[in-house]
């Protein structure tokens, strides 16, 4: 049993590794000007995000706990009512929908979709690739750090939804699957906003689906989990236009004041 654990264990290297680099072969050719870009974005979003750790989110923050907390008492009959219905067509769905919560795809597939960007003149796709890859990277930062200090018990566990030992090592709370995909999807519906980029948050909810359905998450899990990968990812992509719109009028006002000394008024 150990031996086919790390057998499978070191396919799943292998294969992270040849997706790796070819997530990365494309960075070879950018323009430095667009990365430039991006490390501006990346200083813009440490300033934001300091900016908002005050009194009153921290009292929104509580809310939203509070909320999760009512959710979970009805954790077992929803977990049992998914799971009832994982077969046929719909089970099929799911276990794809799975697969697009799962870092070790969706983080070298949107680092592909970030590569090529850069080697295009097109701000929004580049902002679009960059703001889902940073998204994802950040939540699953938020939702370890929480799975640490929580130490939920998974469903799989058959301890029940109000086991939690902290720091114990058990990772139920939240769901980083739900989080990861509601943060690899969402830059790309509010950059894109339209009829069928609506329609693909129907990928983040069938990965929350999944996860209760193949027991390894609890709903309010799931529910925490997409918070978060779709608030981060609200808050970077709005950090990001901004910055993006900024810049844009610091050029035109430079332009202009060019202009101004070329031509005395």
């Amino acid at each position: 049993m150990h031996n086919d654990y790390l057998k499978k264990m070191k396919r799943i290297m292998n294969r992270f590794l040849i997706i790796f680099l070819l997530a990365i072969f494309p960075l070879f050719s950018f323009s430095n000007s667009n990365l430039e870009r991006w490390g501006d974005y990346i200083d813009y979003d440490v300033d934001r995000a300091l900016k908002i750790m005050n009194l009153p989110n921290l009292f929104y923050s509580f809310g939203i706990l509070g909320g999760i907390y009512i959710i979970s008492k009805y954790d077992e009959n929803w977990n049992r009512f998914i799971h009832s219905k994982y077969s046929g067509k719909f089970k099929t769905l799911l276990n794809i929908s799975n697969e697009f919560g799962n870092i070790i795809y969706t983080i070298p597939a949107v680092g592909i979709a970030a590569g090529i960007s850069l080697n295009t003149r097109d701000n929004k796709l580049q902002d679009a690739a960059f703001t889902s890859l940073s998204s994802i990277i950040i939540s699953n930062g938020f939702v370890s750090l929480i799975k640490f200090i929580s130490g939920r018990s998974r469903p799989e566990e058959g301890k029940g939804s109000y086991y939690f030992r902290p720091f114990s090592g058990r990772i139920s709370f939240p769901s980083s699957h739900a989080a990861s995909a509601f943060a690899l999807i969402t830059p790309w519906v509010l950059y894109y906003p339209n009829v069928f980029t609506y329609s693909l948050f129907i990928i983040p909810v069938g990965t929350g689906l999944a996860r209760m359905a193949k027991r390894r998450h609890w709903a309010s899990d799931v529910i925490a989990g997409s918070i978060i990968g779709f608030g981060v990812s609200y808050l970077l992509v709005k950090w990001h236009k901004d910055k993006y719109k900024e810049d844009r009028r610091q050029n035109f006002d430079n332009n202009m004041m060019k202009i101004n000394l070329i031509i005395p008024l």
